[in-house]
């Protein structure tokens, strides 16, 4: 961590912030806080960026849920240099720090949304399995033959994903053991982490997808509060 900030300071001194919006080509942004890399509790905010460069909060101070163990860095599209300490990896029950598209929506009934919508059923999956050829991808049974081993379930017996989004994490390119299946979803509770997403309430969920624009490329912007805030030395951000 103290690498990560030392390597900001030093950048913030040769270079002005630039834009995030400008900088990763978007006008909607998730931000998500932590207290510390093991925290498994957080804050959401959520904001659009107007014409006159300005932020509109959409959501503010939202509580969520990470991964049980924290978080760790992730391939993002933040620059590769930030990605020093802890990496994640399949299965640590860790949620991926860094910047991330979002890319479509899910949920379990039919509901009008801007972004593309996924309805899930019986034979939708996430797939977690390395060895398979469609891991970290969602597949539909009725289109490909099984190759998988673990897979997890999109339609759910239970709530937790009802609604969702999908985080482009490990995607460009997909390298197997770095993490799969990385969702915006309904938690639990407020006190039960995740197994690497990011969860809150249906209420706040559904705020933000209703408002989510593919027109303005929605970005999550997630990572704990001591490297969000060193990374202001490089971009502007709200």
């Amino acid at each position: 961590m103290k690498l990560t900030i030392l390597a900001l300071l030093l950048f913030s001194s040769l270079h002005p912030p630039e834009d995030f919006g400008t900088a990763f080509q978007t006008r909607q942004v998730v931000i998500v806080t932590s207290r510390d890399w093991n925290a498994s509790v957080g804050k959401l905010r959520f904001y659009e960026q107007q014409e006159d460069g300005s932020w509109t909060s959409l959501l503010k101070d939202a509580p969520v849920v990470l991964g049980k163990k924290g978080m760790a860095w992730g391939q993002g599209l933040q620059p590769s240099e930030l990605n020093t300490g802890p990496l994640k990896k399949e299965g640590d029950g860790k949620s991926p720090a860094g910047i991330f598209r979002i890319t479509q929506l899910f949920g379990y009934g039919g509901r009008a949304f801007k972004m593309k919508y996924l309805k899930a059923d019986s034979t939708v999956f996430c797939v977690d399995d390395e060895g398979s050829v469609y891991y970290n991808q969602l597949v539909n049974l009725k289109d490909i033959g099984k190759d998988w081993n673990s897979a997890e379930e999109m339609k759910r017996k239970d709530h937790l994903y009802k609604w969702g989004a999908v985080v482009a994490y490990n995607t460009q390119p997909v390298v197997k053991g770095h993490g799969s299946c990385i969702f915006l979803h309904i938690w639990r509770s407020p006190a039960s982490g995740t197994a690497g997403c990011t969860a809150m309430t249906e209420a706040n969920l559904l705020t933000i997808l209703q408002s989510m624009d593919p027109a303005k490329n929605p970005t999550l912007l997630q990572m704990p509060e001591a490297e969000l805030q060193s990374l202001r030395h490089r971009y502007r951000f709200p």
